[in-house]
């Protein structure tokens, strides 16, 4: 991905002094539409190819030793694909639910619907990783 960012800066004429600057002031359609097709490849996270068994997941975010998520190349505990990452966090959003209703009191309404912020403080709690 760096190297296709960088051809495409050069192609574009486009230095790293002041990116954000000689973005804003391109005018051309296709040099967007390549940046935007690149920025979605980096956010890409289940990358798989039709009828075959190639099925990973690829985080875009280092952990705290600079390593990458890549699900074929994580040991065990882990998901190994996009379908056992998807039950993983099914799993991980049931111990969410079960932990609020272990925390309400008798005769409590309860809210089992989890906002997407309350996943996300959920989900990077490292108690809950493994």
């Amino acid at each position: 991905m760096t190297n296709s960012f960088k051809e495409l800066f050069e192609k574009y004429g486009i230095n790293y002094l002041d990116l954000k600057e000689q973005i804003v002031n391109q005018e051309k359609k296709e040099f967007f539409e390549e940046l935007l097709h690149l920025l979605r490849l980096t956010l890409q996270m289940r990358n798989s190819i039709s009828n075959t068994d190639v099925d990973y997941i690829i985080s875009p975010i280092a952990d705290e030793e600079g390593n990458f998520y890549l699900s074929s190349k994580c040991d065990e505990s882990l998901p190994q694909d996009a379908d056992a990452n998807g039950a993983y966090n099914i799993a991980r959003k049931g111990i969410m639910i079960v932990e609020r209703i272990k925390a309400s009191k008798k005769g409590d309404k309860l809210d089992l619907a989890i906002s997407n912020k309350d996943w996300l403080k959920f989900a990077q709690n490292k108690h809950y990783r493994k």
